[in-house]
């Protein structure tokens, strides 16, 4: 996988660097990148922003190449890679766009595309995140799986806090990282329908997975996603909006494990979102709250919700100072003892910080980032705070 991903970079960097033929019929290819550099201190705070492979956005490295081509008029190719040492270099997006009228704000998009839900992806590049880390709720694992059936209630909260480095229900098979309510880094396969007539911003779609599982490569399941976003921008200082989905997240293959007459798709992962920002003058301000469920054959239907607060202020010599407050808290369920308790560790994270452009293309950032767990009493546990402290450049090209 690795090799064939470097293939196709270097084919397309050779594209970018070969004289053009002029013909009317090529293409306009453009090849563009995105380099990071970050040097951080190690630590439970770090690993809270662990990706699916263990790699996170304060690796040592990371690379990002962009490949967009104007096919017509009318249709455009996007493609997207991924480079570091700590996890294996993949395609994070392939897909199609095709604009039936190119006056109009009105795109169809098919292939592997971006989430069309929540507010946060456009932001998700160093150079548009004001911070390092992305939002608990677009990354952190909870400690359930979609290939594995929970035997029961007092085995899930066994694995409590434990999702984020893997867990494992059946003895003898290998951990790993459960469920996020999001996945922001792993598009999905399927198609998309987006476009905005002032005020109003309309996008729906259907991919293979759900939100938190996606399916790219193939269906893990015989069911579709349902997914889209309707906002608002009344004034140009103010956006908000609200997202659902809902599809079913479960392995087929855990069809012969299930209760008699269900199936995968009886089991469903369902989203509520809702985001607003507000800029004004040198202000920014952006949020975003959720409910999510999912459905389970064993152990009922598991909640999580949690909501996110951040904001940037900009200073003289292109500088500013930003951060994010959020907060994730999950749902009750019933022990065998008779007992309601959550069935994950609530957790915050504070991340504060700043940085200056020193040139349209390089930013530098420093940052600071708290991660605590959050006792059943709704207050921190102080034996628990995890501390981070980073920086990171970023350059474009």
């Amino acid at each position: 996988m690795r090799a064939r991903v470097a293939t196709v970079a270097a084919l397309m960097l050779g594209l970018a660097l070969a004289p053009r033929a002029v013909r009317a019929d090529v293409p306009d290819i453009h090849i563009h990148g995105l380099l990071d550099l970050v040097q951080s201190n190690r630590g439970v705070a770090l690993e809270s922003n662990w990706f699916n492979y263990g790699d996170s956005n304060f690796d040592a490295y990371r690379l990002r190449l962009f490949g967009d081509a104007a096919v017509t008029d009318h249709l455009d190719v996007y493609t997207q890679f991924l480079f570091t040492d700590a996890a294996p270099a993949r395609a994070l997006g392939a897909y199609v766009s095709y604009a039936p009228a190119p006056e109009r704000d009105l795109h169809l998009w098919a292939g592997k595309i971006p989430w069309i839900i929540g507010s946060f992806a456009p932001r998700a590049y160093s150079n548009k995140n004001p911070l390092v880390s992305v939002p608990l709720l677009y990354q952190y694992h909870t400690t359930l799986r979609a290939d594995q059936i929970v035997p029961s209630v007092d085995e899930l909260l066994a694995r409590a806090g434990r999702g984020q480095y893997g867990v494992s229900y059946v003895p003898g098979s290998s951990p790993l990282r459960g469920l996020s309510v999001v996945y922001d880094l792993c598009w999905d396969a399927g198609v998309a329908a987006l476009g905005s007539a002032r005020p109003l911003e309309v996008a729906v779609g259907m991919s293979n997975g759900t939100p938190g599982r996606m399916n790219a490569a193939q269906d893990e399941n015989s069911g579709k996603s349902l997914l889209g976003r309707v906002g608002l921008q009344p004034w140009p200082l103010l956006r908000f909006g609200v997202s659902g989905a809902t599809g079913a997240y479960l392995a087929q293959k855990l069809n012969p494990s299930l209760p008699q007459g269900h199936t995968a798709e009886d089991y469903r992962q369902r989203l509520v979102m809702a985001d607003a920002e507000l800029m004004k003058g040198p202000a920014e301000l952006r949020g975003e709250a959720y409910r999510n469920f999912w459905d389970t054959p064993t152990v009922g239907t598991l909640q999580v919700q949690g909501w996110y607060v951040e904001g940037k202020w900009k200073l003289p010599w292109s500088t500013y100072v930003a951060a994010r407050w959020e907060r994730m808290e999950f749902g009750d369920v019933t022990t065998s003892a008779g007992e309601r308790t959550p069935w994950d560790l609530a957790r915050t994270r504070l991340e504060a910080g700043g940085g200056i452009r020193l040139t349209h293309d390089v930013l530098l950032k420093a940052v600071y980032q708290r991660f605590a767990y959050v006792d059943e009493d709704d207050g921190e546990d102080e034996d628990y705070p995890f501390h981070l402290v980073a920086a990171q450049l970023g350059v474009g090209f």
